[in-house]
Protein backbone atom coordinates (compact mmCIF):
# COMPACT_ATOMS: atom_id res chain seq x y z
CA UNK A 1 0.00 0.00 0.00
CA UNK A 2 1.19 3.49 -0.79
CA UNK A 3 1.54 5.16 2.60
CA UNK A 4 1.23 8.66 1.14
CA UNK A 5 -2.10 7.79 -0.48
CA UNK A 6 -3.26 6.24 2.79
CA UNK A 7 -2.33 9.43 4.67
CA UNK A 8 -4.24 11.54 2.14
CA UNK A 9 -7.27 9.26 2.49
CA UNK A 10 -7.21 9.62 6.27
CA UNK A 11 -7.32 13.40 6.03
CA UNK A 12 -10.61 13.23 4.10
CA UNK A 13 -12.41 10.98 6.60
CA UNK A 14 -15.04 12.09 9.06
CA UNK A 15 -14.33 11.25 12.69
CA UNK A 16 -16.62 8.21 12.70
CA UNK A 17 -14.89 6.79 9.65
CA UNK A 18 -11.50 7.50 11.18
CA UNK A 19 -12.57 5.66 14.34
CA UNK A 20 -13.30 2.57 12.23
CA UNK A 21 -9.94 2.87 10.44
CA UNK A 22 -8.18 3.15 13.80
CA UNK A 23 -9.86 -0.04 15.01
CA UNK A 24 -9.00 -1.83 11.78
CA UNK A 25 -5.35 -0.76 11.92
CA UNK A 26 -5.09 -1.79 15.57
CA UNK A 27 -6.45 -5.22 14.68
CA UNK A 28 -4.04 -5.59 11.75
CA UNK A 29 -1.11 -4.47 13.89
CA UNK A 30 -2.03 -6.95 16.62
CA UNK A 31 -2.32 -9.70 14.02
CA UNK A 32 1.26 -8.93 12.95
CA UNK A 33 2.65 -8.40 16.44
CA UNK A 34 5.50 -10.85 15.82
CA UNK A 35 6.56 -9.06 12.64
CA UNK A 36 8.21 -5.77 13.65
CA UNK A 37 8.55 -4.56 10.04
CA UNK A 38 4.98 -5.30 8.97
CA UNK A 39 3.29 -2.50 7.07
CA UNK A 40 0.35 -2.65 9.48
CA UNK A 41 2.50 -0.98 12.16
CA UNK A 42 3.21 1.93 9.81
CA UNK A 43 -0.50 2.27 9.05
CA UNK A 44 -1.25 2.35 12.76
CA UNK A 45 1.32 5.12 13.22
CA UNK A 46 -0.38 7.09 10.45
CA UNK A 47 -3.86 6.80 11.95
CA UNK A 48 -2.48 7.92 15.31
CA UNK A 49 -0.76 10.86 13.63
CA UNK A 50 -4.06 11.84 11.97
CA UNK A 51 -5.88 11.68 15.30
CA UNK A 52 -3.16 13.85 16.85
CA UNK A 53 -3.27 16.30 13.93
CA UNK A 54 -6.98 16.76 14.60
CA UNK A 55 -6.42 17.05 18.34
CA UNK A 56 -8.47 13.89 18.84
CA UNK A 57 -6.03 11.51 20.45
CA UNK A 58 -8.93 10.33 22.61
CA UNK A 59 -10.55 8.90 19.47
CA UNK A 60 -7.50 6.64 19.08
CA UNK A 61 -7.60 5.72 22.77
CA UNK A 62 -11.31 4.82 22.60
CA UNK A 63 -10.75 2.62 19.55
CA UNK A 64 -7.86 0.86 21.29
CA UNK A 65 -9.96 0.33 24.42
CA UNK A 66 -12.79 -1.15 22.37
CA UNK A 67 -10.51 -3.62 20.58
CA UNK A 68 -8.95 -4.67 23.89
CA UNK A 69 -12.32 -5.10 25.61
CA UNK A 70 -14.04 -6.70 22.61
CA UNK A 71 -11.39 -8.58 20.61
CA UNK A 72 -14.10 -10.20 18.49
CA UNK A 73 -14.54 -6.81 16.80
CA UNK A 74 -11.36 -7.63 14.84
CA UNK A 75 -13.04 -10.60 13.16
CA UNK A 76 -15.59 -8.33 11.54
CA UNK A 77 -13.12 -5.59 10.67
CA UNK A 78 -10.57 -7.91 9.08
CA UNK A 79 -13.06 -10.10 7.20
Amino acid sequence: MDLESFRDRLESLRDGELFRYVQQCICMSLAHAGEPHAESHDLLDLVYAECARRGKERLYDKAYERVCKEPEVCKGLLA
